[in-house]
């Protein structure tokens, strides 16, 4: 470390030393030998001021430059920072910091040590795996005066330092990480510096309290300075509205839409009623839809798309990520696919989360994004830009700490949200007065699907689908599934719905009259889900579909993965934009793959849509294939013809309920492993029998990474990584058919608290041994397998940014994560 303290004075660091010389006569003032207060008791983990080889990296000076700080970290989940006068060597004082004082973290680390412009106080960042807080300590009295939360949403950036804290001048205001401004009248965020394409914040600085130096090196990689003027007077409004209970990001967004104070209708519980579901067709498409039908905006990797399905058909593309500035702002790039043409584009002004449009793509719903969870949705006008109305759906509960933020938003018509909160709240507002209309409370996050008139919306439950008027929330029929409805879709003619069913390491699919409420048989679907959902107890004897279940009094999950699904005419259903279901042959008729990262989109036309993501040529930054659109009938022709000659032919099912299947020499080496095994598939009713010609096994494979240093307790240690992979397969007739994996190392986990005595290595080992003998036991078997030449249907296309590449035959096994 070379730094200057002040201005005639060079202080260099090296192992567990600082020396310091005057300049300009290069005189030598201190030789400090650094004391460590943890080194005693071998205790010593980190430290957060010096490099591996205990050199000195980085300290923090007195404006005056008579003191510095360094700080201590010990395995007794402490810290020690020490104050030193440089001139004399002699510690001025010495902070503890007990981690486990208020025991709500498991591992920590600081960052930006800085001295007050007055030289009274020194702040830091204190970054634990459960958020952020900023320390300020009085240097008179050593006490904590300030612990301010910061960056509560935020992951940690383990090994990604923060820039060091300014201070503006008067001591109020601090500059985190060179874009965040903290005030501390209020303990709170309020403003955040737009981000710039310089390769790191390290290079902003305050100037005159109002302005902030910025590098600039975007031009072709010329670097300027440049500097930006902090509005101070926006920094006071956003204080004034934190203080009375606002948040800073509203002093940048439209006005809140005054919300009126009426109570909100709950219609969760309703008494059962008969079936009285009427079909709820949706407006059917001006006109045939093109293939290239418009330019696409250059989509990136941080694209959020949403359309609309009605006579519109407008594809709505949200960029807004931390690249956003002045020259490429956060918008939502809106195309026309029926003019085939890009309108123009909406900027609100902020980055944002694109929520949803409404049905006939006149309005869109954002919402703004900030280091904190701003609770609003913002709507605004697609062909104007202008702001229609914006509030805090939760903002109420969420103050009383029943309810969450929001978690997801949807139009049912273009006058009326429905918004969901992350604890399942799900309310209906009328739009732009933002009355709220009802609310129901779902014990899963799963957004209601409207039919395609928008008359109704489907609710689901772990065993049951209410569908219920949209606007009023009145309960006009159910039915029971037995398992959740991961995935719904109502026919555009609105008299049918499909469904996908998820049950233990299976997915099935069903469809509904919805004219009568009635089921058809459940299907079962290639491919495997894990053990996350559940059945109730009346599940057994309803009149619903019998898919088999884990049984009563199981957890239910309560964030599932929501499958896309998609009609294709009359009969058929495209599943997560992949698996093309025939209700008639009641079989996946065709399977569709991609060779890259694709924007799914759905027109209402039954096609398949996609965008591609650009090609780049990194050296001189321009793409070198442009982003484009894609429509693909389904099933195409060619494919349609291969279907037509292999529809007859049944389904093979290598193992169902009712069936057999021997155990290998993997799964009875163990006798608890090999009881566990037999319990799963007679769940299932699936017997285990040495005569079955379906075979299960185990296979364990072990794999070496690489060796890593780890400077701690006991000195530098060293972990050889290591990964034990076990393999479940499936096989009959020398094939597999079916096949999972279960992993675990020696990498996971906090390596800070092995064992001194033991080292690190046997400390990790150990952990690796544990999650290798609990392996086995996260094993669920499937009700059903399918043969492998029958999991893809008659063949396979392949989707690329040339276009689409099919062949036939359906062979090769279905991949399982």
């Amino acid at each position: 470390m070379l730094a200057f303290p002040r201005a005639d004075r060079l202080l260099v660091g090296s192992k567990v030393r600082l020396q310091m010389w005057s300049l300009p006569d290069r005189q030598p003032v201190s030789d400090i030998d650094l004391f460590d207060p943890f080194a005693v008791a071998a205790r010593h983990r980190a430290r957060f001021s010096f490099t591996r080889g205990e050199s000195v990296t980085h300290m923090a000076f007195s404006p005056g430059g008579r003191y510095g700080a360094l700080l201590y970290e010990g395995d007794e989940m402490r810290y020690e920072l020490q104050i030193l006068e440089l001139e004399t060597g002699k510690t001025a004082g010495a902070f503890e910091l007990q981690k486990r004082k208020d025991d709500f973290w498991s591992k920590s680390t600081f960052h930006g040590l800085s001295f007050s412009p007055a030289g009274t106080e020194l702040a830091a960042l204190f970054e634990t795996d459960k958020g952020c807080r900023i320390l300020i300590w009085d240097l008179k009295s050593g006490e904590i005066v300030d612990w301010i939360p910061f960056g509560l949403d935020q992951k940690p950036r383990w090994g990604t330092p923060y820039t060091p804290i300014q201070w503006f001048p008067d001591g109020q205001r601090l500059l985190v990480d060179g874009t965040q401004v903290i005030d501390r009248k209020i303990d709170s965020w309020v403003f955040s510096v737009p981000e710039s394409r310089s390769r790191s914040p390290h290079s902003r600085r305050i100037v005159n309290g109002d302005t902030l130096t910025v590098v600039d090196d975007s031009a072709a990689f010329n670097a300027g300075l440049i500097g930006y003027r902090l509005d101070l007077d926006l920094f006071d409004k956003a204080a004034g509205l934190v203080a009375v209970g606002g948040s800073a990001i509203d002093t940048v967004l439209p006005p809140v839409t005054k919300v009126g104070d009426q109570k909100i209708v709950d219609r969760t519980e309703q008494v059962a009623v008969p079936w009285s579901v009427e079909a709820d067709p949706g407006p059917k498409l001006a006109e045939t839809l093109n293939d290239a039908s418009a330019k696409v905006p250059e989509v990136n990797v941080f694209t959020e798309v949403r359309n609309s399905r009605v006579d519109a058909s407008r594809v709505f593309f949200g960029l807004s990520s931390a690249m956003s500035d002045a020259r490429n702002p956060p918008r939502v790039e809106i195309v026309d696919l029926l003019k085939r043409k890009t309108m123009k584009p909406l900027t609100p002004g902020y980055p944002f989360k694109l929520l949803a449009c409404s049905p006939a793509g006149r309005r869109v719903a954002i919402r703004p994004a900030a280091r904190k969870p701003t609770g609003r949705v913002e709507i605004y006008d697609a062909e104007t830009g202008a702001p229609v109305c914006s509030w805090r759906p939760y903002d109420e509960a969420r103050a009383e700490a029943t309810r969450k933020d929001l978690h997801s938003a949807m139009f049912l018509d273009e006058d009326h949200v429905g918004t969901l909160s992350e604890e399942g709240r799900f309310v209906v507002w009328e739009i732009p007065a933002c009355k709220p209309l009802y609310s129901r409370d779902l014990s899963m996050i799963l957004m209601p699907t409207a039919s395609p008139g928008g008359r109704y919306l489907a609710f689901v439950y772990e065993d049951a689908v209410e569908l219920c008027e949209s606007l009023t929330g009145t309960l006009k029929g159910e039915f029971l599934t037995g398992n959740p409805a991961v995935g719904i879709s109502f026919h555009p003619d609105g008299n049918k719905m499909a469904a996908v069913l998820e049950a233990v390491g299976n997915r099935y699919m069903v469809s509904v009259d919805l004219a009568t409420g009635a089921l058809s048989p459940t299907y079962v679907i290639p491919g495997l889900v894990s053990d996350q959902t559940t059945s109730r107890e009346r599940a057994a004897a309803a009149p619903g579909p019998k898919t088999p279940a884990q049984g009563p009094g199981a957890a239910v999950n309560q964030y599932p993965e929501q499958v896309a699904l998609q009609w294709c005419g009359p009969k058929r259903v495209l599943i997560d934009h992949a698996q093309l279901f025939d209700f008639e042959s009641r079989r996946v008729v065709w399977t569709y793959t991609k060779r890259q990262m694709l924007v799914w989109l759905d027109a209402g036309d039954g096609r398949l849509w996609y965008a591609t993501y650009p090609s780049f040529e990194w050296a001189n930054r321009k793409p070198t294939l442009a982003s484009r659109l894609f429509a693909l009938s389904l099933p195409h022709d060619e494919a349609e013809e291969e279907i037509a000659r292999g529809v007859q032919t049944p389904v093979r099912l290598v193992l169902k309920p009712g069936g057999k299947i021997r155990l290998g020499s993997g799964v009875t080496g163990n006798a608890a492993v090999r009881d566990h095994v037999v319990k799963e598939f007679a769940r299932l009713q699936i017997v285990a029998a040495d005569d079955a010609d379906v075979t299960l096994d185990f296979a364990t494979a072990s794999t070496t990474g690489p060796a890593v240093r780890y400077i701690g307790g006991g000195g530098e240690q060293t972990l050889q990584i290591r990964t034990v992979t076990l393999k479940a397969t499936i096989t009959s007739g020398g094939a597999t058919h079916w096949e999972t994996s279960y992993s675990s190392s020696n990498n996971a986990g906090f390596m800070a608290f092995f064992d001194p005595k033991v080292g690190l290595q046997a400390t990790q080992d150990r952990q690796l041994d544990r999650g290798v003998a609990n392996m086995p036991y996260r094993f669920r078997a499937p009700a059903y397998v399918i043969h492998r030449d029958d999991q893809n249907g008659f063949g396979t296309t392949e989707l690329t940014d040339q276009g689409a590449v099919s062949r036939a035959g359906g062979t090769g096994m279905t991949a399982v994560p």
